[in-house]
Order: structure tokens, then sequence, then C-alpha cells
């Protein structure tokens, strides 16, 4: 009998032991999956209950802008400062070191040359409160002699981190031109041939480039026509980016704008940069007496720099465009301004011409996630 005791616990009882482990490991190992898969759904069921929102391509390239109306200010027709004419203004820039606007004027004869104002305006989430001229600077060629209506058409106006003047000539002679805080020409932007007026090609009358605006650090400068070169027909505007900064102004690109309703008179009046590189706020001027304010993106948009015309040419991406608002007022010129109380930055829009009453007009404008 003691063989047959020792036989049970050394051989029997171990292997009923060895069996009851298997089945315990087997039962653990289930469980353990079982558990993975019941975390793996509420894992799936947590992310579908709080799951990103779909952003549209149009979106991701844009952002979200939104627009809100704060007032207006008439700017009298007789309104004058030292001998000259506050009227007929094309192009408004901001000085944020200064908390000054600055306006350059279109030249209206010998006591109205072509001229810059620094201007003092009193903005509040109630409107604007007034303004005030505080300067007057008159604009000198490349002789020294002041510059006759002649001579400079202005059409925009930019400034750059070493507080020049930019100003650009939508005339039949169009330029873009570098000034002292002075008046004293400094220099003059490199601008290809096929801009220049010479029977079917070049800028149309009072068509050049009218807009001007700086990009945040300093280093892009961009201008573009009002409406298409004679040579480009309907095919749309031309934009030019320019390196500047601490280098030799050098035009690295160039994009087709396309511009709304060319047929009833439409004209690009101005664009301003805004922070994500390649985008800017355009205003168009529709011809009837109203405006659009679109955004405006360059990405995918085809370089055509090496390109005198336009026509029948197959192919180019032009600048993308979103509408943001649609005015009922002609306006002229637009410039960002300070961070406004509550949020967003002041968007001054501004509607002048020679003799007329002029119209500012203020915005709040934001950028919120898409």
């Amino acid at each position: 009998m003691c063989w047959l005791f020792h036989f049970y616990y050394e051989v029997v009882v171990p292997s009923s032991w060895n069996g009851l482990a298997t089945e315990v490991a087997r039962t653990l190992n289930l469980v353990r999956v079982l558990r993975t898969v019941v975390l793996m759904m509420s894992l799936i069921a947590l992310l579908g209950a709080c799951s990103l929102p779909q952003v549209s391509a149009e979106s991701r390239i844009f952002g979200s802008l939104t627009l809100e109306p704060l007032g207006e200010y008439v700017i009298p027709a007789d309104a004058a400062f030292q001998q000259t004419s506050v009227t007929g203004l094309k192009g408004l820039a901001y000085n944020r070191a200064q908390d000054r606007f600055y306006a350059v004027a279109t030249g209206q004869g010998v006591s109205n040359p072509p001229r810059v104002y620094r201007l003092a305006l009193d903005l509040a989430p109630e409107g604007i409160g007034g303004l005030t001229v505080e300067d007057v600077t008159l604009l000198e060629g490349p002789t020294g002699e002041l510059y006759t209506p002649e001579a400079l058409e202005p059409g925009g106006l930019a400034l750059t981190p070493q507080q020049k003047l930019v100003v650009s000539g939508r005339g039949e002679l169009p330029s873009v031109q570098v000034f002292e805080q002075s008046g004293r020409f400094q220099e003059g932007l490199p601008l290809p041939e096929r801009y220049r007026r010479d029977g079917e090609k070049g800028v149309q009358a009072s068509q050049g480039l009218a807009t001007l605006t700086i990009s945040s650090d300093g280093e892009r400068l961009f201008t573009a026509t009002a409406a298409p070169l004679l040579q480009d027909g309907d095919v749309g505007n031309r934009l030019l980016h320019y390196l500047i900064g601490d280098v030799k102004p050098l035009l690295i690109s160039e994009h087709v704008y396309p511009l709304e309703g060319i047929q009833a008179g439409a004209e690009l009046a101005e664009l301003l940069c805004l922070d994500t590189p390649g985008t800017f706020l355009a205003l168009e001027r529709d011809g009837q007496g109203g405006s659009r304010l679109y955004q405006i993106s360059s990405a995918g948009a085809t370089d055509t720099s090496n390109l005198v015309g336009l026509q029948n040419v197959t192919e180019i991406a032009p600048l993308k465009k979103r509408l943001l608002a649609q005015l009922d007022t002609d306006l002229s010129t637009m410039s960002l301004g300070p961070s406004l109380p509550g949020g967003g930055r002041a968007l001054v829009l501004l509607s002048s011409e020679i003799d007329q009453p002029g119209q500012l007009s203020l915005f709040r404008l934001t950028a919120s996630r898409a």
C-alpha cells in the first residue's frame, strides 16, 4: 500500500495540478483579451464622440476671418493743412511704432503736388472719434525737384521697418519708389519693360501700380496693377513680388490676380499682407459705386514673370480668392491698424476723391480657428 500512496501523491496529484494550472492560464488569457477588446471599443466610441471638426481645403488655405463694422467718419471736402487740400487720398499705411497713419495724395496742380500726410486717428470700439492731420511731406524726384502730378500719379503707400516711405505710381509711368521721411528720393525698384506703356502693351491709362503692401517682417514687398496690362486682355491683373530688406530690391515672382467685373470697369484698389505668408486682403472697386473685400492666397499660383502677354496662354493658375464682404461704398484704399479692446485689429478703409468729401470706415478684423 505504501508504494500506491507514493504513486498517487507523486504522479496523479501533480498531473491534476498541471491541468488545473493550464485551465487557469487559459482563463486569464481570455480575460486579458476581452479586457483589451472592451478597452479598444471604448476608445473608438470616445474618439467618435469627440471627433475633430472637418475642415475644408478652402478653410485650410484661407483660415477664418470675420469683419465687424464699427463706425464711419466724414472728411470735409474743404479739409486743408498747410495750404494743401486733404482730398484725393489714394494710399494708406499704419506706423505701429508711432501709432499713426500715413496717406499719399494725388497731385492737384502746383499748390498740391504729390504728397504724404501723417494722420492721428482716434479709434475705439465705438467708431472713429476724430482725425488730426499732423504733418505733410512733399515728394521729390531723383533730381531733387518736387514731383509734378504728371510725373507721379500715386497709387499705393507702404512703410518699411526703417521708416522709409514707399510709393507706387498708377499712371502711364508705373513705378515703385522709396523716399526718406523728408520726401527725398532714395531709389526706384526694378520694373519689367512689359509694364511700360507703349502702343499695344503696358499699363492702361491711370490703371498702373495701384496697390502696395509689405510683409510684417519687412522682407517682402507686393504691388499689383489696378487692371490688366494691355497685352493681357481680360485674363487678369499682374501682382509683383519683390525681395527687399537688407538686400538690393529684387523681383522674384509674379502672379495673375483674377479681377471680378473687368468689363464693368472694376479695378483692384488695394492689397494688404496678412500674418500667414502668401495670404492677403484685397479691396476691389466694382465699377458700380460699391466695393468688395476678398481673402487672397498665392498657394499653387503660376509664376508668370517670364510671360510678356497672357492671352492664348493655357494652364495658368491664378491667385485663389474668397469673398469676405460686399460693401456699398466706393473705396480707394485700406490699412490694418492697432489691436482693438475686446480683440481683433482695426481695419480702416478710405474713400477719397479730389475736392470731394472723404469717408473713413472702421471695422474689427478677427482671425479665428477654422
